[in-house]
């Protein structure tokens, strides 16, 4: 037995292709929303490529150490006849070119999730992946606004009065800023030195302007929604780290925003530039003012009900404060809101109703993509269907080559088949996070619960917005979404014994 494993160590390759897989997939989650969300196929055509190479660098990886264990859950069936049902809808398509586009890049999405619940081995792995999706938005946000300074000539990326960036649309810039930031808050709180939570904190809040200067109302609906989730599945050890960066950061934001946004408008680039760099100066002052009372406490050895007293004191001086002013400012001001943030947003969002231009458009498309459902129930249009059919369903005249809902266009695509089964790895991604949670009392760390909550409330937030808008036919914003899904799928496998359930679900 000692001179087969002998033999079988001297076959392997001295080579860890897991670095390689790792960083391949780091760089594609950074570069994918850089090319205009890989809308178009001269950018997702090499992303696909480059996905193909890092799940062939997965393979590798898990051959060169033997691996050969068959680990497939229920979640790993459910996307796999996922994309055999897309496959099998190009037999029914309305617009076979278009199908086979659709069914390429679904391929795509699952080796996206196959290669990352595969290579994530550790918190370590985990975490990488995090800080790659969370650089990569600050690198989103840091065009957006160097276009809005015009330092930066990025087709599309501003048209005068909101910021688009790299996305070239403001609902999907939107709610990537808003998955960005609550992975910035996670990261913030994660860091052990100064240097790296400063890093973070000017992040978010850079990420932050970038979301109010999008001017998209469901983003901006969906931001506290993900700061409340965040802060209700943080445990008790990090509950307050959590809402001390949570509250700094928001209201450095709606401060700087209420400056930024009318200097944009107008065009005045200076001025704009001072709010960039006055809100990141602050943010960094907060970091070295929190970090030197996390000191003081360590130094004097306050005993934690000490601690917890004078932690909720300075919140509470901090609510008298900000509430003062607030009564202070209603008095004398027609809007107080107004001092917070900036009048044009405000006033937009208060325009948001059911019988608003954009939200009844929607309706319309909603009720004709159910019409589409109805004579296509089993296998559907195939990919592009949409696209092609919806002239003969509307009663009204629109123009829009998605549906809006990302949930129905799978319907309408994929069929009542491929509808269910896209539902059905939702809901096992919900069951996954569900046994994560229940693992906290048979332990799992407070350390390993916060990185899976964070990941599971960006899968949350981006399924909500989803719902709402076609962010999922970006395929830079899908690959961020299966990966996402990776993360959790090997979440369990890292953190959960294989003995502790039946099936590795």
């Amino acid at each position: 037995m000692t001179s087969r494993n002998s033999a079988e160590k001297s076959n392997r390759i001295n080579v860890d292709f897991k670095i390689f897989c790792l960083l391949g997939m780091a760089v594609i989650l950074f570069l994918a929303p850089l090319f205009r969300g890989l809308f178009f196929p001269q950018e997702y055509l090499p992303a696909i490529m480059a996905v193909a190479v890092a799940f062939l660098l997965m393979g590798l990886d898990q051959w060169n150490r033997r691996d050969t264990t068959i680990n497939i859950g229920y979640m790993d069936m459910a996307v796999i006849l996922y994309a055999l049902i897309y496959l099998l809808t190009n037999w029914v398509a309305v617009s076979i070119h278009d199908s086979l586009t659709t069914t390429l890049k679904i391929f795509a999405y699952i080796l996206v999730y196959l290669t990352v619940s595969r290579v994530l081995r550790s918190m370590k792995d985990w975490l990488f992946l995090l800080k790659a999706i969370f650089t990569a938005n600050i690198a989103v946000a840091v065009v957006g606004l160097g276009a809005s300074l015009h330092i930066f000539n990025y087709p599309g990326a501003f048209n005068g009065k909101f910021i688009l960036s790299t996305y070239q649309y403001p609902n999907t810039l939107g709610v990537a800023m808003v998955i960005s930031t609550v992975a910035g808050i996670y990261l913030w709180v994660q860091s052990s030195s100064t240097l790296g939570k400063s890093f973070y904190a000017v992040g978010v809040v850079l990420q932050g302007v970038t979301l109010v200067a999008s001017y998209s109302k469901g983003a901006l609906l969906m931001f506290p929604l993900a700061m409340v989730l965040l802060l209700m599945g943080t445990p008790r050890e990090y509950f307050w780290q959590v809402f001390a960066n949570q509250t700094a950061s928001i209201f450095i934001i709606l401060f700087a925003s209420r400056f930024f946004f009318p200097n944009m408008v107008e065009g005045q680039v200076l001025e704009q530039a001072t709010v960039l760099v006055l809100a990141s100066l602050a943010i960094i002052l907060y970091v070295f003012l929190s970090s030197f009372y996390a000191h003081l406490l360590k130094r004097f050895d306050f005993t934690e009900k000490t601690k917890s007293i004078i932690a909720t004191g300075i919140i509470v001086y901090l609510f008298i404060v900000v509430f003062a002013y607030i009564f202070y400012a209603s008095q004398v001001l027609p809007n107080v809101y107004a001092q917070f943030a900036p009048a044009s947003v405000l006033n937009e969002m208060q325009s948001i109703n059911a019988m608003d231009s954009s939200q009844q458009s929607r309706v319309n498309i909603y009720r004709d993509a159910v019409e589409m459902v109805k004579d296509y129930p089993l296998l559907g249009t195939g990919g592009g269907g949409w696209n092609a059919l919806y002239h003969s369903y509307q009663d009204e005249l629109y123009w829009t080559t998605e549906v809006h809902n990302h949930f129905l266009q799978t319907w309408v695509e994929a069929g009542t088949l491929g509808f269910l089964t896209y539902i059905s790895i939702w809901i096992i991604a919900f069951i996954y996070i569900y046994r994560l949670f229940f693992w906290r009392w048979r332990g799992l760390e407070p350390e390993q619960w916060l990185i899976a909550w964070t990941t599971a409330v960006l899968i949350i937030i981006l399924g909500i917005h989803s719902f709402i808008d076609f962010d999922l036919s970006l395929p830079a914003v899908s690959i961020l979404l299966w990966t996402l899904f990776g993360m959790i799928r090997g979440g369990v496998s890292i953190f959960i014994p294989k003995d502790s359930f039946r099936t590795d679900a």
